[in-house]
């Protein structure tokens, strides 16, 4: 009878937790980009970098490279954005981990929508893990940059 009873009570515990960590919003700040590294990584004011989170974009030199810093660069560059955080802070390199907005829009999912980045998730930090899935395959499906090939 006990058990039972320690047991009721660790799932009532375990339950009101995950209703409470559920009906918490997302982290959120505003800020203004200063600079843009390259296709998934900005400077914010502050100086401090962030690294687009569930994305990847090529290296300099590989294709795409040129074409993912250029569109993120006239997407966000010198503008207020909205940082979401997950569930990691910052990564190893010191810089923030966060999905990007601006004006309501994803800019992460932006740049695998347009075909510019890929879709690299690494747990913890899988909160949008499907919607970044459907449109890496809708930009794969239309020949986005980067599944192209430069000579």
């Amino acid at each position: 009878m006990q058990k039972r009873t320690m047991l009721l009570a660790f799932i009532i515990i375990m339950a009101a937790a995950y209703l409470i960590n559920s009906s918490i919003p997302p982290v959120r700040e505003e800020t203004y980009v200063t600079k843009v590294v390259d296709g998934d990584t900005i400077v914010i004011e502050g100086g401090q970098r962030v690294r687009l989170l569930s994305i990847d974009t090529r290296e300099k030199g590989e294709n795409c490279y040129t074409e993912a810093k250029n569109r993120l660069e006239e997407l966000i560059l010198l503008e207020n954005i909205t940082l979401e955080a997950d569930k990691e802070d910052k990564d190893q390199y010191d810089r923030l981990l966060r999905y990007v907005y601006l004006d309501g829009v994803n800019i992460n999912m932006e740049m695998v929508a347009e075909g510019l980045a890929i879709v690299y998730i690494y747990e913890p930090n899988v909160k949008y893990r499907q919607e970044f899935t459907d449109y890496e395959k809708q930009a794969r499906d239309a020949g986005g940059c980067v599944w192209t090939t430069k000579p």
